[in-house]
């Protein structure tokens, strides 16, 4: 990782958008946002590929919605959202629901919504 980070930066690289995936894998984007804050810019989102059954979606949402909303933490975006049925699409009620959502405190908190489109 250290090494990838020298690579971007003697690349010329000045920003690195990091995208929230779920609550299992917060901790490590803090710990690289804080390994490498000059480069490093943290997003705040549950990814579509993570929305699941009705129940994980309240619990991860709820984690979302505090963050996005704990003045310590300096997100410059709600992200990645989008609607992802590449994989699978037996949740794309579940995503919609989850997109719309994440879109509406995007705007709550001025911060706009990030998602990576296919090519």
């Amino acid at each position: 990782r250290a090494e990838a980070l020298a690579r971007a930066r003697e690349g010329g690289v000045v920003r690195l958008l990091l995208p929230a995936i779920d609550k299992e894998s917060n901790e490590r984007l803090f710990a690289l946002a804080r390994e490498a804050k000059d480069i490093c810019c943290p997003m705040m989102g549950l990814h579509p590929t993570s929305v699941a059954d009705a129940a994980n979606n309240e619990r991860e949402m709820a984690i979302v919605e505090r963050l996005l909303a704990d003045p310590d933490h300096h997100f410059v975006a709600v992200g990645e959202v989008g609607i992802d049925l590449y994989w699978d699409t037996s949740r794309r009620n579940e995503q919609i629901e989850v997109f719309e959502t994440q879109i509406a405190w995007a705007r709550e908190v001025s911060r706009p919504a990030f998602s990576l489109s296919p090519k």
